[in-house]
């Protein structure tokens, strides 16, 4: 019997997905906080630009899993999210909405594929 590691209740895996790295890019600048708390609960750490830096792509980093919300982010922005996911091998999950739902949903149903590619 597999035993969870992971202390999230909300883990769609059986493994210890502390180290899962999530980047957001877009959304609305006052669910900062919330999408934070939401990748949280799912075990994941987050990474948040709602607005255009500078150097997003070196920011970005290597995470497991970038979610760009499409409807708040500008054009470079989000050739910027894609660009990055394809260099460094992250699953890339657009959302048109950057609500607190779409958000679970993205991350419960990526999460489980990312279990899945890694066992």
């Amino acid at each position: 019997m597999s035993q969870n590691k992971c202390k999230s209740k909300n883990c769609p895996s059986g493994s210890d997905c502390s180290s899962c790295a999530v980047v957001i890019v877009g959304g609305h600048d006052r669910m900062v906080c919330k999408y934070k708390d939401i990748c949280k609960e799912y075990g994941c750490k987050a990474k948040v630009y709602t607005q255009a830096e500078r150097n997003l792509e070196g920011m970005i980093g290597k995470p497991d899993l970038i979610v760009l919300i499409t409807n708040p982010v500008s054009h470079k922005m989000a050739i910027i999210a894609k660009k990055k996911a394809a260099v460094c091998g992250a699953s890339l999950v657009q959302s048109h909405s950057g609500s607190g739902s779409s958000l679970r949903k993205a991350l419960s149903e990526n999460l489980a594929e990312l279990a899945l590619r890694e066992a």
